[in-house]
């Protein structure tokens, strides 16, 4: 959790001596903060919890600790005109996709270039609008104009 959360104060993973201080630093504030919070969640185990998210900082802690206890608990994250909600898990974009990529890439080096191809292969569609979310609305080739460029950068991704 110390390291996701460096790569979030970050912006990205690096090899920095900054990124690696980041995650010592990390880790510290959330071993002090673990005690209290799982001293908390222990001594109120029949309330119910709402919070944000369930990935960066405390919350990470909190989700993680409130399953360990089964205690119930609602998470939610939201962007405009979007709201995710989440019963006894985390509420947030895309949040299996690491775990699963993880279990792709462990299994053997043909599965590994199977994800890597069809990653290659829906990032040509969105960069032309074919895919099935029709992500980018306009064609590639629409956005080649200087005044027509739009870029979505991703986030927090290793």
């Amino acid at each position: 959790m110390a390291f996701a959360n460096a790569i979030h104060n970050n912006k990205g993973q690096d090899e920095t001596q900054i990124f690696f201080d980041n995650v010592v630093k990390n880790k510290k504030i959330l071993s002090k903060n673990l005690l209290a919070i799982n001293s908390y969640i222990k001594s109120n185990t029949k309330e119910r919890f709402v919070f944000p998210g369930g990935i960066y900082g405390n919350s990470g802690l909190l989700e993680n600790l409130l399953k360990m206890n089964n205690v119930d608990y609602f998470t939610f994250d939201s962007g405009f005109s979007t709201l995710l909600s989440s019963y006894k898990g985390v509420a947030a974009h895309l949040a299996d996709i690491p775990m699963a990529l993880d279990l792709i890439l462990q299994e053997n080096n043909e599965n590994r270039q199977l994800a890597i191809d069809f990653a290659n292969q829906e990032f040509e569609k969105r960069k032309n609008g074919t895919n099935k979310f029709n992500n980018q609305y306009q064609s590639f080739n629409e956005s080649l104009s200087f005044d027509n460029v739009g870029i979505l950068i991703p986030l927090n991704s290793p």
